[in-house]
């Protein structure tokens, strides 16, 4: 009896611990994630990141959106026919305007790989019979490259900076990027519906 007990306590202690630790490891995530997002901006280590309670956007007209993102083209022009599509639908003239500059923007849309997250993964769509389910003698395996694209929705605040939305995806390099697209969409959504 005394065992079980004891196993019992060293089990509960165990678990508490777990519990009692987890919001420490995330917010020691979230500040390495702020310092990644300033880095990646050009903005001072100071700069003040926190997490939005609701998505709502700022009220200015037209609503300034700086489009910030890395190597992959295809992202900041898929954000830019989001942006061309509302206007177009939006009836009372340019409601999203893009700007060229940070210190410009009302809404700041970024994009951007992890690096040390990229890796060489076998494609092996190619050495498969479709109508079996079964690999093919002589087929063949490309490598492709895969890795972390995170994506956030910001808006500039009085101190700094409120995330609206964020995001991490595994994703094939050299693909078309919808995933800020979607992510600005979904607030564009949200925000018309309040």
């Amino acid at each position: 009896m005394r065992i079980r007990s004891q196993t019992w306590h060293g089990v509960a202690l165990a678990t508490c611990t777990i519990v009692l630790a987890l919001p420490i490891l995330a917010g020691a995530q979230d500040q390495q994630e702020f310092e990644r997002l300033s880095k990646f901006l050009s903005l001072p280590a100071a700069t003040v990141f926190e997490r939005a309670e609701n998505d709502t956007l700022p009220i200015a007209k037209p609503l300034r959106v700086f489009v910030a993102t890395d190597a992959e083209p295809t992202a900041g022009d898929r954000v830019r026919e989001l942006i061309a599509h509302a206007n177009r639908d939006g009836g009372g003239g340019p409601g999203l305007v893009e700007v060229r500059t940070l210190g410009e923007a009302d809404v700041v849309l970024v994009q951007f790989e992890a690096q040390e997250k990229r890796r060489i993964e076998p494609d092996n769509r190619l050495t498969m019979d479709p109508s079996l389910g079964t690999r093919t003698q002589g087929g063949r395996t490309d490598p492709v490259y895969r890795s972390e694209i995170r994506s956030y929705v910001l808006v500039r605040t009085g101190h700094g900076y409120r995330i609206l939305n964020g995001n991490k995806r595994s994703a094939k390099l050299g693909g078309r990027r919808d995933e800020l697209r979607n992510a600005f969409s979904k607030v564009i959504k949200r925000g018309n519906a309040h």
